[in-house]
C-alpha cells in the first residue's frame, strides 16, 4: 500500500526538536520499529517521522488500521494520542487543544439540538449541561480553563514569535509571561489622514476684523475642511475610548461570556457600524 503524509494531519503534531529526532532516528537504527504506524484510509495518522526516517534508510515498518468515521474524528484522535505519547508545555498543550474547539462546539450544538427535540431525554439534556466547549477542551489538554482563555488570547492577539515561545514553556516563555506582554501591549493609534495644503494664519487684528464684518459676500457656511477637522477630533476621541477592552474586567470576562452574550456584543458592533455606513452614504 502507497502510505500518504496528508500535510494537515502531520502539521496538527508540534514538530520534533532537532535532538529529538535525531535520538528517534538512532534508536530505529539500532532496535528498528518497535510500534506499528497507524493510518486511517491508507493516511497516516500516528508515525510520520518514524516513516521518513524508515524511507530513508530502507528499514521495514508495520502498520495498523484505525477504523474512524471522518477526517473531523481522525484530527480528534491525532491531537488526543499526543496527550498521551509526549511531554507537552502547558502552552503546547493548549495550542493543541484549543484545535479541538470547532469540532467540540459542534458536538455541543448537536446535543442542543438533540436536547430539544427529545424533552424527555434527561440523559441527553445532562449531556447537553455539561458541554461547556473551553472548560472541556482544557480538562482533556490537563490544563486549567484560565490557561486555554489567555492562550486564546495570546493566539489572537501576539505575535508569531510570542506563540512559538509560549511552545518552548521555558523560564521567561510561560503562558502567564506572554500573557502579561499581551496586556501590556497597547492598542495602536490610527494614523490619521494629513491635509496637504494647510489652512492659512488668520489676522486676528482690529482692522481685519472689521473689514471682515463688513464683506457681504464672504462666504459664511460650513466648509469640508471644517467638517473634516471636527470628525477627526471625533474619531480619535471614540479610538482613546475604545482602549476600555484592555481594561482587566473585559479580558477575565469576555473568554467566559456564552454564545449568546457574544451575540449580543457582536449586535451592538454592527449597529455602530452601519450608523457610520449610513452617515457616510
Amino acid at each position: 500500500m502507497q502510505l500518504i503524509q496528508d500535510p494537515e494531519f502531520r502539521d496538527i503534531v508540534p514538530p520534533l526538536m532537532d535532538e529529538e529526532y535525531s535520538q528517534l532516528e538512532k534508536n530505529i537504527m539500532e532496535d528498528g520499529i518497535r510500534e506499528p504506524l497507524v493510518i486511517w484510509n491508507g493516511i497516516i495518522i500516528d508515525g510520520n517521522n518514524r516513516f521518513k526516517i524508515c524511507a530513508e534508510h530502507g528499514i521495514h515498518f508495520e502498520t495498523v488500521e484505525k477504523d474512524l468515521p471522518d477526517r473531523q474524528a481522525a484530527i480528534e484522535w491525532i491531537i488526543l494520542n499526543q496527550f498521551g505519547r509526549r511531554n507537552l508545555s502547558p502552552g503546547n498543550r493548549s495550542i493543541l487543544a484549543l484545535k479541538l474547539e470547532p469540532i467540540f462546539r459542534e458536538k455541543a450544538r448537536a446535543n442542543m439540538i438533540a436536547t430539544q427535540n427529545n424533552k424527555a431525554g434527561a440523559a441527553t439534556l445532562k449531556s447537553a449541561e455539561q458541554v461547556e466547549t473551553r472548560k472541556e477542551i482544557a480538562r482533556i489538554a490537563g490544563v486549567g480553563h484560565d490557561t486555554i482563555d489567555k492562550v486564546k488570547r495570546i493566539i489572537d492577539l501576539g505575535t508569531p514569535e510570542q506563540v512559538e515561545r509560549i511552545k518552548k514553556g521555558d523560564k521567561g516563555n510561560t503562558v502567564n509571561a506572554i500573557y502579561r506582554e499581551i496586556k501590556r501591549k497597547p492598542l495602536a493609534e490610527p494614523t490619521m489622514p494629513k491635509f496637504k495644503q494647510e489652512p492659512p494664519k488668520a489676522d486676528n487684528s482690529f482692522k481685519a476684523i472689521v473689514a471682515d464684518l463688513k464683506n457681504m459676500d464672504k462666504d459664511t457656511s460650513y466648509t469640508p475642511q471644517m467638517v473634516i477637522e471636527e470628525y477627526t477630533a471625533f474619531a480619535k476621541r471614540i479610538i482613546r475610548d475604545f482602549k476600555w477592552y484592555e481594561q482587566e474586567y473585559f479580558i477575565v470576562v469576555y473568554p467566559k461570556m456564552t454564545n449568546e452574550e457574544h451575540e449580543k456584543i457582536t449586535a451592538l458592533n454592527t449597529a455602530m457600524l452601519k450608523t457610520v455606513k449610513e452617515i457616510n452614504e
